[in-house]
């Protein structure tokens, strides 16, 4: 396999780009981009800075070739576009792709996520129209109806509790109420949470960690740049996430997860109940959901599996899967759908519960 080439030796390397130049620019004039629907949120990687994106996190390389290569190894990606959660930094990323020919490089590209706990476990299937994480979720409702989002809006959470499986779940839906104030465009919603993910984060010892994110989701909130907060929260969870593995913490990385989902999907359940129709209905049927909580809930390490408050909900928790994996056909009556919104919205209830 070809050596990786660092970002400070392509600086140095300057190689005749004529011929690929010009071979590359011909690809282009072939093919043209296929920008995501505004559902999707703005271009991000590559094509969101050469397409003028607004907080593009990714730098425009000086050489005109690597980023001419970054546009092609984004446009053979899936249609769902980058993240740049779920790709390597461009720094190392580009000068890979310009050392190995491109169907070497795209899986190094393409392999390096820090996590994956809010999305689809690894080695699921998908289905159709399936929510890949909490935010796809308040999206697809978005594209059917057009949701009350501020009345999901909840009291603050209680940041301290005496047991850190609590402070995780809590963090969890927090996360969830992010993504929920970046829907509703609500700017003091948004800077009341970065302080409540601080604080739960504390008793989790990562608060150092999360305190220059903290201040950046205040920033995009208060430029109104709701698609930047929720980049900026992706980011947030990942290096939490990042952070709670080094310290050997997975079990609290599965509450995150789980109470990322059990937040979500309350919110949703909830707003469908009032905007009922069969097309909203449909999405209380998600089978990543179900698998994820599935999987998070089968990882727990035995002492944290006797934890009070994962006992007080892991039977409901079984109970949650099977209504989120339920048949698609026919969707969810009224009455499901509001027995699962129920359902979630005591699972909460018992997490924020100060018993132990």
């Amino acid at each position: 396999m070809p050596e990786r080439v660092s970002g400070e030796s392509l600086k140095q390397k300057k190689p005749d780009t004529t011929p690929a130049l010009g071979y590359l620019q011909s690809l282009m004039t072939q093919c043209q981009p296929h920008p995501p629907s505004s559902a999707q949120g703005p271009l991000q990687g590559p094509l969101g800075c050469l397409c003028g994106a607004p907080q593009a996190p990714w730098p425009r390389p000086r050489h005109g070739l690597v980023w001419l290569l970054g546009f092609l190894l984004c446009s053979l990606c899936s249609p769902a576009g980058w993240s740049h959660a779920e790709a390597l930094p461009l720094a190392e990323a580009l000068p890979l792709a310009e050392a190995l020919p491109l169907a070497e490089a795209q899986p190094f590209v393409r392999a390096a996520s820090p996590s994956a706990s809010f999305s689809t476990p690894q080695g699921s299937a998908s289905s159709p129209g399936a929510a890949q994480n909490p935010e796809e979720l308040f999206l697809g409702l978005a594209r059917l109806c057009k949701p009350d989002w501020a009345s999901r809006f909840r009291p603050p959470a209680p940041t301290t509790f005496a047991s850190r499986a609590q402070n995780a779940l809590t963090l969890g839906g927090v996360f969830a109420d992010v993504l929920l104030a970046a829907s509703a465009e609500d700017v003091q919603q948004s800077k009341n949470l970065s302080k409540d993910i601080l604080a739960l984060a504390r008793p989790l010892g990562v608060q150092t960690e999360l305190l220059d994110h903290s201040k950046s989701l205040v920033d995009c909130a208060e430029r109104h740049d709701w698609g930047g907060l929720r980049r900026e929260m992706e980011t947030t969870r990942a290096e939490l996430e990042g952070t709670l593995r080094k310290h050997a913490d997975d079990d609290l990385i599965a509450l995150l997860t789980l109470g990322a989902w059990m937040r979500a999907t309350e919110v949703v359940a909830s707003l469908v109940c009032e905007r009922y129709s069969p097309e909203t209905a449909s999405l209380l049927r998600q089978p990543v959901a179900a698998e994820v909580v599935r999987e998070r809930t089968a990882s727990l390490s035995e002492k944290l599996q006797t934890d009070p408050t994962v006992t007080r909900i892991r039977s409901r928790l079984a109970e949650l899967e099977r209504l989120l994996a339920a048949p698609p056909l026919p969707p969810p009556s009224p009455e499901e759908a509001r027995a699962l919104s129920e359902l979630a919205a005591s699972l909460l209830g018992d997490i924020n519960l100060k018993r132990n």
